[in-house]
């Protein structure tokens, strides 16, 4: 008899742990239409009575109120399934107010959560893709495109701080090519790569000086031009953003010193 006892408990006990593991492996947006009497032990929310029923209203070809073990569902329902627009808001206090396909985040909508964040825009089967804006509580905000819940495409990007990023992103790092503006006046356009400018592009300093030519991981690398803000100019070649290498340095006054250039410094003339 106690083996038999004690059987049965390791056995609860194996549900109990499965019934969380379930729970927690969901996806984040699971709304638990197709979970309605799972997890009962790993959630502890005061409507399980209510979890799989219809509240109020027509949960099948109408307006209805509908409760899961994640939350509650408000709005337009057809052939028994979230379509139309309507609202869901889930236990930990995330909401979204949209259109619904087949039980699915589908067309229009805006997300909210719990600590501030919010996203307004476009969703396919659950996830951000389209146009959209996303603004979150520490004052940073993404205007643009999204692709598979990740920022991808033409976009704007503005940090709290001030720094602004206009251009492409791939998989929510900027690439290829764009503009960044500092808040103190400072400009970079041109091409980017992992989040770091690569490849030509062109920097203006709020003092004046400006400089055109090749970039590597955010320095002055290969051939280029800078022109400081007295009418000094330097062209030729660059590394780890000073002059090295060959080129040419025409002074403001017209003086003219060509060749060799090491780390900033002149180092012969040309033969």
């Amino acid at each position: 008899m106690k083996n038999i006892t004690l059987k049965l408990i390791t056995l609860k006990i194996a549900f109990f742990l499965i019934a969380i593991y379930s729970y927690e492996q969901a996806d984040k947006y699971d709304t638990g239409f197709h979970l309605v009497g799972q997890c009962l032990w790993a959630n502890t929310d005061k409507h399980q009575d209510e979890w799989g029923k219809c509240i109020s209203g027509n949960c099948v070809d109408a307006f209805g109120v509908y409760a899961t073990p994640f939350g509650r569902y408000e709005g337009e329902f057809k052939n028994s399934k979230r379509n139309g627009t309507g609202t869901f808001t889930w236990n930990e206090g995330e909401k979204y107010t949209g259109q619904w396909k087949d039980d699915t985040m589908h067309g229009q909508g805006i997300y909210t959560w719990p600590n501030g964040n919010k996203f307004e825009g476009e969703w396919i089967n659950n996830q951000k893709d389209g146009t959209g804006e996303l603004i979150w509580s520490n004052g940073d905000k993404y205007a643009g495109q999204w692709k598979n819940n990740e920022i991808h495409g033409q976009g704007t990007y503005i940090w709290a701080n001030g720094i602004k990023y206009e251009g492409e992103w791939n998989k929510g790092i900027k690439n290829d090519y764009g503009t960044i503006t500092w808040p103190n006046g400072d400009k970079y356009t041109g091409s980017l790569k992992e989040n770091t400018m690569h490849g030509p592009g062109a920097m203006e300093w709020s003092n004046g000086n400006k400089y055109t030519g090749g970039w590597v991981n955010g320095k002055r690398s290969g051939s280029g031009t800078f022109i400081w803000a007295n009418g000094d100019k330097y062209t030729g070649q660059f590394e780890n953003n000073q002059m090295h290498g060959s080129g040419t340095f025409i002074y403001a006054n017209g003086a003219i010193k060509k060749g060799n250039w090491q780390n900033d410094k002149y180092i012969e003339t040309e033969k």
